[in-house]
C-alpha cells in the first residue's frame, strides 16, 4: 500500500536552459511521484519549444518520462493520477530548444 504525503507544485518560469535535479528524490523513506505538469511557450517572439522530463537528477536521456513538443504560443498540460509516475532518481529538465514556463505537480509517498 502507498500513503501518498500532501501534494505539491514547483514552478521555473522563463527556461532556457537545463534545469537538473528540478525536484530531489524524495528523502529517506520516500518516493518522488510525478502527477503531472502544465507548461507554455513564453519567448518574446513566439517559436517552437522542445524539452523532456526525466526521472534523474541530472541529463539522463535513457531516463525520459516525457516529451513535450510546444509550437509557438502553444500551452499543453498532462496528469497522470491518481497513481502518477515513479521518479525515484529525481526530476530533472532537459532543455532542448525555445523558451517555457512550466509547472510540476508531485508527491512524495510512502510505501506501508
Amino acid at each position: 500500500m502507498i500513503m501518498p504525503l500532501p501534494a505539491s507544485s514547483k514552478t521555473i518560469n522563463t527556461i532556457t536552459a537545463d534545469q537538473a535535479n528540478t525536484l530531489p528524490a524524495g528523502p529517506a523513506g520516500n518516493r518522488l511521484v510525478l502527477m503531472g505538469f502544465s507548461c507554455k511557450e513564453s519567448a518574446g517572439i513566439p517559436a517552437a519549444a522542445t524539452f523532456t522530463i526525466q526521472n534523474a537528477a541530472a541529463v539522463d536521456t535513457a531516463k525520459i518520462l516525457a516529451h513535450v513538443n510546444l509550437t509557438a504560443s502553444q500551452s499543453t498540460r498532462e496528469w497522470w493520477g491518481p497513481g502518477g509516475i515513479d521518479a525515484d532518481n529525481g526530476i530533472t529538465i532537459d532543455f532542448l530548444t525555445g523558451q517555457f514556463d512550466i509547472t510540476i505537480w508531485y508527491i512524495y509517498a510512502q510505501d506501508v
